[in-house]
């Protein structure tokens, strides 16, 4: 659908989002959220496609949180997409994801970790969830596959780059050209939160300090528990006037 010379189209997500904006005025195109895999595999993929094939990029991906339907979809992207200087399906400028970095700012550098500490952090770790559509059973196999922090990083892509502090905050407004994005969530406080909920937890399944470093395992067991941890969702079909 078309809002005041604004394209805006929802991609199926099942219970989550996949959105993409398009400001024709501004040559500005958006997405926000990926939905589940499924919803890439399905439906973001072709659609992507069509856009390069026009001539077209993503100026910005928006991932809102860390939910399986919101980020997995992203992962899926990246994954196929590969490095940004020679992407396969379409250029994306820039990438706006709190991920640990913004939780837990002090972060030592990389270095060798016990072997213990290592199962705990990969027991963490994320699952895939093969959304095959909206009301079938969800299937779920664990895996080792990068993170998308890692897949940010790995990728080359510009990652919160627009933003102050490489933060995307409650409050801020971030101007492209004629176009002014205000962040309305989340602030530093439930930033900071996520980040010692996740302290708390590792604290209580080892009696030891493990000190956060820069090691992408860390990142991983972060947004591993995360999506370990949102609440299920039952999906009901009603009859609705």
């Amino acid at each position: 659908m078309e809002i005041n010379g604004v394209t805006i189209q929802m991609l199926p997500a099942a219970s989550g989002d996949c959105i993409y904006l398009e400001f024709p005025d501004s040559d500005f195109r958006m997405l926000i959220d990926g939905g589940y895999a499924k919803t890439y595999q399905k439906y973001l993929k072709k659609f992507l496609l069509k856009l390069a094939a026009e001539g077209k990029r993503l100026n910005l991906i928006v991932v809102t949180h860390i939910d399986d339907d919101h980020i997995s979809g992203i992962r899926a992207l990246l994954k196929e997409n590969g490095d940004s200087r020679n992407p396969k399906i379409i250029e994306i400028d820039e990438i706006w994801f709190n991920s640990l970095n913004q939780c837990i700012t002090s972060r030592n550098a990389e270095q060798g970790m016990s072997f213990a500490v290592k199962i705990i952090l990969k027991s963490m770790c994320s699952t895939d969830i093969d959304f095959e559509c909206e009301y079938k059973k969800q299937n779920i196999s664990y895996t080792n596959g990068k993170n998308l922090a890692e897949l940010i990083q790995a990728g080359g892509y510009r990652w919160n780059a627009s933003v102050v502090n490489n933060l995307v905050s409650k409050g801020q407004i971030v101007q492209f050209g004629d176009l002014k994005i205000t962040i309305l969530n989340p602030g530093i406080e439930t930033l900071t939160k996520m980040g010692k909920k996740w302290l708390y937890h590792l604290k209580q399944i080892n009696s030891n300090n493990i000190e956060i470093t820069r090691d992408p395992l860390f990142d991983a067991a972060f947004e591993g528990f995360l999506l370990n941890n949102e609440k299920n969702i039952e999906f009901k079909q009603e009859n609705i006037s």
